[in-house]
């Protein structure tokens, strides 16, 4: 919206600043980066958070988690549309990423593989997924997920 009202282009997840006009960004799904340079007197960007190290203690900023949910998910109706990651949902670069029933398509895993550390469960042990993740766990998410659950003390946050 403030790029239509600046009349302005905007450059969406940006890895790194090169300089006060040039950026870097992913194109191609995340298979290439590009280096984006702009005329704009106003700079509208999108970062991608994990490119970058975490501001100094004392900021004012609040700390949200959105995202880390399959399509099909939201289509079955498990969690609200704002949460959907893929090509048509939201990137994610999580500290921790647990990828449960994901097979990895390539819309999921463009959107989601700057992550930090990547937790798979999946009963296919040839699923994409297992290719990006640092952790993995060839399982029934059916069964493995209601096992974890009663391994983590009632109170703390899950």
């Amino acid at each position: 919206m403030a790029k239509a009202l600046l009349d302005m282009a905007q450059i969406s997840d940006i890895l790194s600043v090169e300089s006060a006009d040039t950026f870097t960004r992913p194109i191609d799904a995340g298979n290439a980066i590009a280096t984006v340079k702009s005329a704009n007197p106003v700079k509208v960007i999108t970062v991608r958070t994990t490119a970058f190290e975490p501001a100094a203690e004392g900021g004012s900023a609040s700390d949200e988690t959105l995202g880390g949910a399959s399509r099909a998910a939201v289509v079955a109706g498990f969690v609200p549309n704002d949460y959907q990651v893929g090509q048509t949902g939201t990137i994610v670069a999580l500290e921790l990423h647990v990828a449960v029933g994901i097979s990895g398509a390539i819309q999921h895993l463009a959107r989601m593989k700057d992550s930090k550390v990547i937790v798979a469960i999946n009963k296919n042990e040839e699923a994409t997924i297992f290719q990006v993740a640092d952790y993995g766990l060839v399982a029934d998410l059916f069964k493995a997920v209601p096992e974890f659950a009663e391994l983590i003390p009632a109170g703390r946050p899950a």
